[in-house]
């Protein structure tokens, strides 16, 4: 399999798994479950576990992705 199915394949993993997150705590706020302190604290615990895994990672992507939801938290 060259790289391009590949990469196609791991964006278009990364971004349902990110639209099912950002629809899942929608939903929740939406119903009153879930506060805007409880959505930046699933942020940060993200961050957290990626910290944890970053000392694994050689290619940069845990970097790329902690980016990403610190961008998230920035907004």
């Amino acid at each position: 399999m060259s790289d391009t199915p590949k990469l196609l394949s791991t964006s278009a993993m990364a971004l349902s798994s990110s639209a099912l997150l950002l629809a899942l705590i929608g939903v929740l706020k939406a119903k009153g479950i879930f506060s805007d302190a409880d959505e930046t604290n699933v942020y940060e615990t993200a961050l957290l576990l990626l910290e944890e895994s970053e000392a694994n990672d050689d290619t940069g992507a845990v970097e790329l992705a902690r980016e990403v939801i610190e961008a998230h938290l920035e907004s």
